[in-house]
């Protein structure tokens, strides 16, 4: 049988929730970096519930401005049931997004009469152990410094075409200002050969908590298949394990096999399917890259 658990406040609901969620802090990252948004008032909240059975499942809901955010670790179609008669999918605007459960969201939205296309669908991976070693000749990890600056800024900008092709978020000032802020803090990582940037990785900073998640991993084309990544992902998250914590996550796009099958190998397993759905008619581009 499906319940509904509704709350007075926003911050009932948290605290309700407050240990599974910080229990399985790479899902719900997201929802983390949503906060001090919601603190400062750059988007409000509409509702925040829970729908569980008597087996202990349950549903996490969260409906921001513009957005839905929608977590499970299993459901029923009852329960699946409960959830489309609260959120009102026909109503949604173009632009409206859905972010969460794959499936969950999936199957909430095929039982609408609407148009949606996928923004972003990734695999979330967490890494409590790094397997295997790297060597790559005449090659090493170290901070990004400032002399990296301007390469890191267009190798910012050129991840950011290949993970969003059809829709690049960050402008120029923007990423120059997020790689300034990776180096100052010691939170962007190199590999370098012959004194050239090869590869890049960035430590994702989620306020108030210290668990690591790696993100922004990309190599120059003109040297892939040389073995940089590999050696840049073990090296750093062997320093984040040993410094940081017990775990370190990564956010990895799923139309990428190469990639994850990497991240496998050094040592992440895939714990949760994420996807990001907008609302709307996609353009003929997105379409055709979908």
């Amino acid at each position: 049988m499906a319940k509904l658990l509704t709350f007075t406040r926003f911050q009932d609901f948290l605290e309700h929730n407050r240990a599974h969620i910080e229990a399985h802090f790479y899902v719900y990252f997201h929802v983390f970096k949503l906060l001090p948004r919601l603190r400062s008032k750059q988007a409000g909240v509409f509702n925040a519930y829970n729908i569980v059975d008597e087996e202990g499942r349950q549903i996490i809901a969260l409906h921001v401005t513009g957005s839905y955010y929608l977590f499970s670790f299993g459901w029923t179609a009852p329960m699946l049931d409960l959830l489309a008669a609260q959120v009102e999918v026909g109503k949604c605007k173009q632009d409206f997004q859905f972010l969460g459960q794959r499936d969950l969201i999936l199957e909430l939205l095929q039982k609408q009469e609407c148009q949606w296309w996928v923004l972003k669908e990734r695999l979330i991976y967490q890494c409590d152990e790094v397997l295997g070693q790297s060597h790559v000749p005449n090659a090493r990890v170290e901070n990004g410094g400032l002399e990296d600056v301007h390469a890191l800024t267009e190798m910012t900008l050129a991840f950011d075409i290949d993970e969003y092709p059809n829709k690049p978020y960050r402008d120029e000032d923007k990423a120059f200002g997020q790689v300034l802020h990776g180096i100052e803090n010691n939170g962007l990582f190199v590999v370098k050969s012959q004194g050239e940037v090869c590869s890049m990785v960035q430590v994702i900073e989620t306020d108030g908590y210290t668990k690591p998640l790696l993100g922004s991993l990309y190599t120059l084309p003109e040297h892939r298949n040389k073995g940089y990544a590999s050696l840049l992902l073990r090296t750093v998250t062997q320093g984040l394990l040993q410094h940081r914590g017990e775990a370190c996550g990564l956010l990895s796009d799923i139309t990428n096999p190469a990639s994850n099958k990497a991240f496998v190998n050094v040592g992440y397993r895939p714990i949760y399917h994420w996807i990001n759905i907008i609302m709307g008619q996609a353009t003929p581009a997105e379409a055709a890259s979908q």
